[in-house]
């Protein structure tokens, strides 16, 4: 009965009187195998109500429980990731965006987006060490992908291009020329053909 109840206020998009329902049904029934739904039906009604972050737990709960169909578990576990990111949590976003980028190599297009994801939120942290890497992770990624990227996995590798390319000339705009001359023209000579290069 509370688990039809649960189901009729999901029904009528009643989500805030769904949720303790479920809650609850969880709590009291752990082996029963309507239990096996009731993430799925949680994350629908905490992403309705706004509660992102436990959205994201349940999506997190579902990719781990979906061994036996791995479509399931990767897109549980982008989806994940994604709701992190609307609780504007940015530490959970990364971790569940580096786990992404782990266990799903494929298929790149998505893998790729996690890399650029991964860049931003460390930007936003002022964290330019993990910026860097995961930005030249980026480009690599869309190096690799050669002739068979898509235009989005294009797009992603000339903002990483073009991302390097202004780290490359902010090198170079940090050498000073001095004595020997030779020496530091050469440096500043090397920082720019590495700018250039990524442009």
């Amino acid at each position: 009965a509370d688990f039809d109840a649960a189901a009729i206020y999901l029904e009528t998009e009643d989500y805030a009187e769904a949720i303790p329902i479920l809650e609850g049904f969880r709590r009291r029934y752990p082996n029963d195998e309507l239990t096996q739904t009731v993430p799925e039906k949680l994350a629908v009604a905490y992403e309705n109500v706004g509660n992102f972050a436990a959205a994201s737990g349940e999506l997190e709960s579902i990719a781990a429980a979906s061994g036996d169909d791995p479509d399931l578990a990767r897109q549980a576990l982008w989806q994940s990731a994604e709701m992190r990111d609307r609780a504007g949590d940015k530490q959970e976003s990364i971790r569940l965006y580096r786990r992404y980028v782990s266990t799903w190599p494929q298929p790149v297009t998505f893998n790729a987006e996690a890399q650029y994801r991964l860049s931003n939120l460390y930007k936003e942290l002022d964290d330019k060490t993990q910026q860097l890497s995961w930005t030249q992770q980026l480009a690599a990624t869309h190096r690799a992908a050669g002739p068979n990227a898509t235009g989005r996995l294009n797009w992603l590798g000339g903002w990483a291009a073009f991302n390097l390319g202004e780290h490359d000339l902010e090198a170079f705009e940090r050498i000073k020329l001095g004595q020997p001359i030779r020496r530091s023209l050469a440096q500043k000579a090397e920082a720019m053909r590495k700018a250039l290069q990524h442009y």
